[in-house]
């Protein structure tokens, strides 16, 4: 459009044509002769692009803290559109500006998207945004509470004498309530013991956490990292552990949003050195990170609690609410050994007595039915052997053998599948149930969330008692689905025809 100005990166001029103004106005200018030496106009042009993206951030940057202004987006929306300058966020890999619900869907596409995931664009987006705290004597009234509720120890002092961890803190506490304010001191206090292992490794007793966010000092991180999550190295007869899995997970995730944030110190102080270095650092994270801790951490305790029975404890719960440390430890070793020899045997000896194979899962129909399965086998050999002294088709008789034991095997195990998530039809009286308690979300044309879900099957009595809250999420959803495709333009008034 001729009409949409865009923000100069250099003086802040709000221009049409912000290609002719860099060429013709800043042409002296390091970055911009940068620009116009690159050969490929292609190139020439997403390099130009990327200045206009980031001069229009700055200028959203200006606007939101100063709270007066017009913010500056990718797409603009329309003229009877009531939207503020909270439903728009940044996306971190080009900076620009878009609306928060549809952000997900540009990061998937984005042409300067670098390979990282986007399964946080919100979150990273946030700390983009987020204004950092460039004094511990400056900070915020919900930072404030939060450091109140802090432990007064040698971790809380490196804490609240770290800029960046204060920041990181104040983008978490922002818009929290007071209950959320002691998780947000643990979150500082990781970060808060993570420096002090740095500090100690590299002799640096006078560094901050921004110090250590370079692609130089990324191998000291994760030595960091290994040591205090109690990281142990395989030998031959054993695979890397990890003592503490759930602080690994933790202290990479959260060293991963300090390098947005100081990406966005940067970029706020215009500072390219400290820029390309956190930027540099995210991009080493997101290709090493899940190779040297990530994907250790899940192995290490985990796999035990499949093994003992424990999945249902851990099923729907946060990584951040769930204690490893109380998940047993499991012997892998004679199990193993019996689930090998039972193998080779079944598959190339006969004279030799079956053993019967375990299941790790613990399903006593799947037990039962590789039991019978062995057995079969084991009396197959010894028909097998006499057929053999009288006929010339031993090799046949085996294959039929085992087709017969795989299909007996494979469908215990499709009908447990089956019989592990069974599905029922919804009564009359459930409908009705879901339409009088959630009504109004219905009529709104909008899903509800959990809070309602639940608070709907409490109110319903033993109606909805059997239902899980992501079945009435789903059956609103579905009810809305046919709604629309039955072109029912008055969703108030066709209730009942959702029920029948």
């Amino acid at each position: 459009m001729h009409d949409k100005l865009h923000a100069c990166y250099f003086c802040r001029k709000l221009v049409t044509n912000i290609c002719r103004h860099y060429v013709t106005i800043h042409k002296r200018e390091a970055r911009v002769q940068e620009i116009l030496a690159v050969d490929d106009c292609r190139l020439r042009a997403d390099e130009i692009d990327r200045l206009r993206l980031v001069g229009d951030y700055h200028h959203n940057l200006h606007v939101l803290s100063e709270k007066t202004g017009q913010l500056i987006v990718v797409r603009r929306p329309t003229a009877n559109s009531n939207l503020g300058g909270a439903d728009f966020l940044p996306c971190q890999f080009c900076l620009g500006f878009f609306y928060r619900n549809e952000l997900w869907r540009h990061c998937s596409g984005c042409k300067f998207r670098d390979g990282a995931a986007n399964s946080f664009c919100i979150k990273n987006a946030l700390l983009l945004v987020t204004p950092p705290v460039y004094s511990a004597g400056h900070v915020s009234n919900e930072l404030r509470h939060v450091l109140a509720v802090m432990s007064d120890d040698k971790v809380s002092r490196v804490a609240k004498n770290d800029l960046l961890i204060l920041t990181y803190g104040a983008s978490l506490a922002s818009n929290k309530p007071s209950s959320r304010f002691r998780r947000v001191s643990g979150r500082m206090r990781t970060l808060a013991k993570l420096l002090i292992r740095l500090r100690m490794n590299t002799s640096q007793y006078d560094a901050d956490l921004m110090y250590f966010i370079k692609p130089d000092k990324f191998d000291d991180v994760v030595t960091a990292v290994q040591q205090e999550a109690e990281h142990e190295a395989g030998t031959s007869s054993s695979s890397v552990t990890l003592g503490c899995p759930s602080v690994a997970l933790k202290m990479g995730s959260r060293i991963r949003q300090c390098a947005l944030l100081v990406v966005n110190w940067a970029l706020r102080d215009r500072s390219v050195v400290l820029e390309r270095d956190a930027s540099t650092f995210a991009r080493l994270y997101d290709c090493q990170w899940h190779l040297k801790m990530s994907s250790v951490a899940p192995k290490t305790k985990l796999l035990p609690a499949v093994e003992n029975g424990n999945l249902d404890a851990l099923r729907g719960r946060n990584s951040d609410d769930i204690d490893f440390a109380h998940i047993p430890d499991v012997d892998y070793s004679s199990e193993a050994d019996d689930i090998d020899h039972s193998a080779d045997v079944a598959a190339t000896e006969c004279d030799e007595q079956q053993p019967v194979v375990t299941d790790v899962a613990g399903s006593c129909e799947f037990e039962a039915a590789t039991a019978s399965a062995s057995e079969t086998v084991a009396q197959s050999c010894s028909d097998v052997k006499a057929a053999a002294q009288s006929s010339k088709h031993k090799s046949e008789v085996l294959s039929s053998v085992s087709h017969e034991n795989r299909l007996k095997t494979g469908s215990s195990s499709a009908i447990r599948s089956r019989r592990r998530n069974p599905k029922r039809r919804w009564s009359h009286e459930e409908k009705r149930a879901v339409l009088t308690n959630l009504g109004t979300y219905i009529r709104d044309g909008t899903v509800p969330g959990k809070s309602p879900c639940m608070r709907a099957i409490r109110d319903s009595g033993e109606v909805l008692s059997s239902r899980d809250w992501r079945q009435v999420k789903y059956t609103v959803k579905n009810m809305l689905s046919s709604a629309k495709r039955q072109n029912l333009h008055g969703v108030s008034d066709n209730l009942g025809g959702l029920v029948a």
